[in-house]
């Protein structure tokens, strides 16, 4: 009756039996294993599903830490689109928020994620490009079709995601080893649309002073100062997660 995802090399936090058990006995199309306290509305979730930095909750994009009731999955219809390698997950949920009112937020954790740098997600893959096409076009597909979103909002939304991905397709090239490979590859940042949307592109507070910071050094075609600041970033969080532990 309910659908659970859960990655091969990943596991189960010991308990999970009896969260999920007593969070059944309530009503709900989806529910959310988290930490927070908070009860947020249907934009505050989208928005953490989205991305945004100021978002009220952590980022909710994946399909990992959520139950999902499979009757409603199957009566609207909801499926993953196996065209796109990165991201849909995240359409995914944005569907299923976007398609109920009925959600349950659940205080506990019970799902262990372990941190892959080998995933698709860290390194290059030439078929990015056009699977993010496609994630684009059908993100702004659902926003639009959704009904409940203002043409400001869809229009923040979808700037935020296309910035996204250009700093996605840049972590791809930076994840590249020989260093003359990389640099070819910089050229597939010279795309009409991306160059556009960067000459247009008005810093915007909500999207987070790295995003921002990135879209400032790719309007003046500073590509090493990107890899520098990328270098430098994953420096600091290496250090932080040393001093935590």
């Amino acid at each position: 009756e309910f659908i659970l995802f859960l990655d091969a090399d990943d596991f189960l936090l010991k308990g999970w039996k009896r969260v999920i058990d007593k969070a059944l006995e309530k009503d709900f199309d989806v529910g959310y294993f988290t930490r927070s306290k908070q009860e947020p509305s249907k934009m505050d979730i989208l928005d953490s599903m989205i991305g945004f930095p100021c978002a009220l909750l952590k980022n909710m994009a994946g399909i990992l830490d959520k139950i999902y009731k499979r009757k409603f999955i199957l009566d609207k219809k909801i499926r993953f689109n196996e065209n796109i390698i990165n991201g849909e997950d995240e359409l995914f949920n944005i569907e299923v928020i976007l398609k109920t009112n009925n959600w349950l937020f659940i205080e506990q954790i019970i799902y262990f994620y372990r941190q892959n740098n080998l995933s698709a997600s860290h390194t290059f893959n030439e078929k990015f490009i056009v699977s993010n096409d496609l994630f684009l076009k059908e993100f702004k597909q659902m926003l639009l079709g959704c009904g409940c979103l203002s043409k400001e909002q869809i229009n923040e939304y979808l700037d935020y995601c296309f910035l996204s991905s250009i700093y996605i397709l840049l972590i791809r090239i930076y994840a590249i080893k020989d260093k003359k490979e990389r640099n070819n590859k910089l050229s597939l940042l010279e795309r009409k649309d991306f160059c556009s949307f960067l000459e247009n592109y008005r810093v915007n507070p909500k999207f987070g002073q790295r995003l921002n910071k990135v879209a400032v050094l790719l309007k003046s075609r500073k590509y090493n100062s990107i890899f520098r600041y990328m270098k430098l970033r994953r420096i600091v969080k290496v250090v932080i997660g040393m001093v935590k532990r």
